[in-house]
């Protein structure tokens, strides 16, 4: 993808079917989620700034290597991980640009090295990602058809992955598997939930969120009073919400250095 003045230019190679409509979520009704999630007055007025800020309606199996990825990493870390494992293992094709490696498929992972692996930059996360191929080409799983079952069929099934917890799971469920009232929480929602939505809450749960570790029965109380609150397009609002706390940061961050901020 280029970005053409104002106009974002996308040719594919080597995958049939793509298309930027199917991926940036152009066919959602986003007036009507819009009109949903504006009777929240934070989303509301987020939405007022950043109504551009979308979902993307990602690969299945590669949205679920690149969240086992992101596990207590960054931007930066994750896109070396993933650029490291596709020129190792992808298909290359060429391009006017060169040659581009694509995503390695589940089956060929599976037959890597834990060395190859640990080769790519991926630490303690090799042992998951080889572990997630192998049970995806052993019981010969169909991860596309997850976006047909309930959310709670798909978050379960999910979560059977080797180094995915509820939050990865959640990830999964809302960019890949079509759950949009799927809400993730994080570090980052874990503070707006306490800054913006105690009322939502009795004051033992408040408690425990400001000063406690997040538990696995914490979260999943947590998100499903969520995404109970937003109802269907509870991920659309968590977008924004996270989006907007991170950029928050961003802000502070270069006021305090005296820069202009992205």
């Amino acid at each position: 993808m280029r970005l053409r003045e104002d106009v974002l230019v996308a040719e594919v190679y080597g995958e049939q079917g793509w298309s930027p409509e199917s991926y940036f979520r152009l066919d959602d009704p986003y007036t009507e989620i819009i009109r949903s999630l504006s009777s929240d007055s934070t989303v509301g007025r987020l939405l007022k700034k950043t109504a551009a800020l979308r979902l993307t309606r990602q690969d299945p199996w590669e949205n679920l290597l690149m969240f086992i990825c992101s596990t207590n990493n960054n931007a930066k870390r994750i896109s070396y991980m993933v650029r490291k494992l596709c020129a190792a293992f992808g298909p290359t094709v060429d391009t006017p640009y060169g040659p581009v490696h694509l995503f390695p498929s589940a089956r060929t992972l599976s037959r890597a090295s834990i060395q190859e692996l640990h080769a790519c930059g991926l630490g303690y996360r090799a042992d998951y990602i080889l572990g997630s191929a192998r049970l995806i080409t052993e019981r010969k799983m169909d991860l596309a058809s997850l976006r047909t079952k309930p959310y709670e069929v798909a978050r379960s099934v999910i979560t059977e992955f080797p180094g995915c917890g509820n939050k990865v799971a959640d990830c999964v469920c809302l960019f890949a598997l079509e759950k949009l009232d799927s809400f993730p929480i994080d570090k980052w929602i874990r503070r707006v939930v306490v800054n913006s939505y105690q009322h939502l809450f009795p004051q033992p749960v408040t408690k425990r969120l400001m000063i406690g570790s997040l538990t696995p029965k914490l979260y999943d109380q947590v998100s499903a009073t969520m995404r109970s609150y937003f109802g269907r397009y509870a991920g659309y609002a968590q977008n924004q919400l996270y989006y907007n706390a991170r950029a928050l940061l961003r802000r502070r961050a270069a006021r305090k250095v005296g820069r202009k901020p992205l």
